[in-house]
């Protein structure tokens, strides 16, 4: 599975065709440097691409806990994505937990992190626990690397990251220019961004295998593009 991230116009999404879930965040498209969308652009890009839809929605939108539900119900998403609060933050992760219980579609939670000096994620596994319990689907974590030798984690802490990845449904972020060759860690799929400046091009020219549905897809390419 190949999810694109921060998609803003219905060009962006006819360019990446062909990938499984498309990454569109809802806010004040005027604020500077941020890439998000207006309601409005929304529907043109969910008219666009027959990929899933997974919305975001930026502290720009002002919609508040009590808003989002509906806000949720008419554009009608595939998927609703949102940064967990820190478990130590008791009372604001069980409020959170209840607002995704109450959107209707199931969870992208993103804001994981896996570095060559930093595993903690290995062993959190009740936080992820209470997040399926409240409906996430898939977890987004960025990963130092898996391939590239620059900044590859050890091979005990890929053991563990594998046995992670086995268990919950990951989307992964690697630092890699290029992938000649698949990434089995038993991770669910990958994950990429468009940037908003840079000419750099990300290719997967390899059939992907997706994981749950046990199909292999076509040839896909993705990337960036200079904006």
């Amino acid at each position: 599975m190949i999810k694109v991230n921060q998609v803003c116009s219905t060009c962006e999404a006819e360019w990446v065709r062909g990938v499984d879930i498309v990454g569109v965040c809802l806010g004040d498209a005027e604020q500077h440097g941020r890439r998000t969308v207006t309601r409005e652009q929304f529907e043109e890009i969910k008219c666009a691409t027959s990929a899933s839809i997974a919305l975001a929605i930026d502290e720009s939108a002002e919609v508040s806990d009590k808003d989002l539900p509906d806000v949720i119900g008419s554009l009608r998403p595939n998927y609703y994505e949102f940064t967990p609060c820190d478990p130590e933050k008791s009372g604001a992760f069980e409020r959170q937990l209840a607002v995704v219980r109450g959107v209707g579609v199931p969870g992208i939670a993103n804001g994981f992190f896996l570095l060559k000096d930093e595993v903690s994620l290995v062993r959190r596994t009740a936080h992820l626990d209470r997040l399926v319990e409240a409906g996430v689907r898939f977890f987004q974590v960025e990963v130092d690397s898996l391939l590239d030798p620059r900044f590859r984690i050890s091979s005990s802490h890929e053991t563990m990251i594998a046995d992670l990845f086995a268990r919950y449904p990951f989307i992964v972020n690697d630092k890699f220019s290029h992938l000649n060759g698949p990434l089995d860690v038993n991770q669910a799929g990958l994950y990429l961004k468009y940037r908003q400046q840079g000419a750099q091009e990300l290719r997967l020219f390899q059939p992907v295998l997706h994981p749950l549905s046990g199909r292999e897809a076509d040839q896909v390419r993705v990337g960036t593009l200079r904006l």
